[in-house]
């Protein structure tokens, strides 16, 4: 998404065009994949179009948004808007692959064909299967999360194919055509040759940084419930009524995320066809493993992969509340609209808040004095200068000039699979370089050293006093810009 931004602002547009184009773009094409996925599963435009609403507008703010709304509340599950499709953008071109995926799947393995056609139907099977190999072994440099759920739930889907197709000749459901005989193998082939070729130089790369962290067991989902359920007598004889406690407690938590998307769910299903049922078993097993194993150091960013689950679990709550209202349509017309109304409100009553509060919100990111900053750096500075700074996220140096610091955000440090240890161990010798440790500065190949707003900040969150004297040595430090900005000094000393 950044290199298609990056093209952008070379043909001209500003950088805000740049951004926000993309954006649009690709958010369009998403929510059109999902549209089309619901209607391939249902054959009903209305379903796509009341999934797609769900999807956007449902699932929980943040906690601190409405905290006098929703006190002492166990919210997990934030909006999919706020939480992943609007500030992490390579989730949108990722989750668009994997609908493209799906559909494609659909059709190659559960759609019901004419007699007419069923003759031709092996010979597309194939292609489609490429197709959907060759895309799934695009993602893992593109989103990860959307590889591992992609990956994980087409292997399901094609293993389900073929054993139906083995046990019981796709049964009468789809006596309209079969795989062929003797060519499961090279069924698998055509998915897991083109993903295996392309993915594995990308996975072996990435590989470099995966820690003790990664794929490490985690019931709960969340760090409270991981906790509790950890800490349960899990001796033979307690062990099935632990069992039984964990069930609960993961039952409680997403009873609670979900509200009434939980209770639609299993009528969804009721109410689908054996093919859409059998279709979404992978991605209620997806669901499961993501409740038992936390895939990355951050538990919080399973929810990337329960957003897979989420898509399809929206399409059979849209499933349910049409049949519902149809239900209702029968006896008493007249209240068929009223109960439709209260089931969608009760669904996006949330999400729609949490929209309402973006909208609303000004964040801002960097002042226009911290605009001239970044650019005086990229003007006066080498390229492949390094900067000693402070470790905010939004630091102006590193963020818009492009320019390279000893150490970045910790939180996103950690979140990557980087060594806590080894992100201590650079944070103190950054405190120590602040303080005056010359030795410390040219041991890290600091080329400046910027004491502006984000340094005191960073100072006073650690408890410690930047030592100015010491930047003050003409023999070690040359003091090249000096301006107040947003109230306060700023300063950045070459070092010597």
């Amino acid at each position: 998404m950044d290199f298609y931004s990056a093209v952008l602002m070379k043909a001209g547009l500003s950088l805000r065009g740049a951004i926000i184009i993309p954006n649009i773009l690709f958010q369009i094409t998403l929510f059109g994949l999902l549209f089309f996925l619901a209607y391939r599963l249902t054959g009903l435009k209305k379903v796509g179009a009341l999934a797609v609403i769900l999807f956007i507008f449902s699932g929980y703010p943040a906690p601190y948004l409405f905290e006098s709304l929703l006190p002492q509340f166990a919210v997990e599950f934030l909006n999919p808007m706020y939480a992943v499709i609007m500030p992490q953008r390579t989730a949108i071109f990722g989750m668009a692959i994997s609908f493209a995926v799906y559909i494609i799947l659909y059709e190659a393995l559960f759609k019901i064909e004419p007699e007419s056609k069923g003759k031709s139907k092996p010979v597309l099977l194939y292609k489609e299967l490429f197709l959907a190999g060759t895309l799934i072994g695009l993602l893992p440099y593109i989103h990860a999360h959307s590889f591992m759920a992609t990956a994980f739930v087409s292997s399901a889907l094609i293993c389900i194919a073929a054993f139906k197709n083995g046990t019981n000749n796709r049964s009468s459901q789809y006596s309209a055509w079969k795989l062929p005989d003797m060519t499961d193998l090279r069924i698998f082939m055509c998915v897991f040759a083109p993903l295996i070729l392309l993915s594995l130089p990308q996975i072996l790369c990435i590989r470099t940084g995966v820690t003790d962290n990664f794929f490490v067991f985690f019931p709960g989902w969340t760090e409270k419930n991981s906790e509790l359920i950890l800490g349960l007598d899990w001796s033979f004889l307690c062990a099935f009524s632990s069992v039984a406690r964990s069930f609960l407690l993961i039952l409680y938590l997403w009873l609670l995320n979900l509200g009434i998307l939980f209770l639609l769910l299993p009528l969804g299903l009721l109410k689908s066809t054996r093919a859409v049922r059998l279709f979404y078993l992978p991605f209620l097993l997806l669901f499961v493993g993501a409740n038992l194993v936390k895939f990355q150091p951050w538990y919080f960013d399973n929810y990337k992969l329960f957003l897979h689950w989420y898509a399809l679990t929206v399409i059979l709550a849209a499933v349910a509340i049409f049949w519902l209202c149809d239900s209702v349509s029968k006896r008493r017309k007249s209240i068929s609209a009223f109960v439709f109304i209260a089931l969608v409100s009760s669904c996006i009553f949330f999400g729609v808040g949490t929209h309402v509060w973006m909208l609303e919100k000004d964040c801002q990111m960097w002042s226009g004095e911290e605009l001239e900053v970044a650019e005086w750096v990229r003007d006066n500075t080498a390229s492949d200068a390094v900067f000693l700074t402070g470790s905010a996220h939004n630091h102006p140096i590193p963020s818009l000039s492009g320019r390279q610091r000893v150490m970045g955000y910790e939180g996103w440090l950690w979140s990557h699979g980087m060594n806590w240890t080894c992100i201590n161990a650079r944070k103190n010798a950054e405190l120590e370089m602040y303080k005056g440790d010359y030795t410390l500065v040219k041991a890290y190949g600091v080329d400046y050293v910027c004491i502006c707003a984000h340094e005191r900040a960073f100072a006073s969150d650690n408890h410690f006093v930047i030592n100015y004297s010491a930047f003050g040595d003409p023999t070690r430090f040359d003091l090249q810009f000096d301006e107040v900005i947003d109230g306060g000094s700023c300063r950045i000393y070459e070092v010597k």
